[in-house]
């Protein structure tokens, strides 16, 4: 399932061999009583750990992603090496 994220940051520890990347969604709400004040509530949509290698691959498949010059090179698959 697709979930709309419009809030990312990430999270490394001390040691550097651990990534976290929290995914975030703002949702503006209406005031009942005079329909015009808006109040943004920010929820958790997910959380995603992961080790040093996995988080320098995503970042070198994003690159990959927004470097490419062709059409065809908008999907970009990675097998697991492992």
């Amino acid at each position: 399932m697709l979930q709309y994220v419009d809030n990312v940051s990430c999270s490394l520890n001390e040691t550097k061999d651990t990534l976290v990347i929290h995914f975030k969604q703002n949702e503006p709400i209406v005031s009942e009583t005079d329909g015009k004040s808006i109040q943004i509530v920010t929820h958790d949509i997910a959380s995603v750990v992961m080790d040093s290698d996995c988080a320098k691959g995503l970042v070198a498949i994003i690159n990959q992603l927004y470097n490419s010059s062709d059409e065809s090179d908008s999907k970009v698959v990675v097998q697991d090496e492992a």
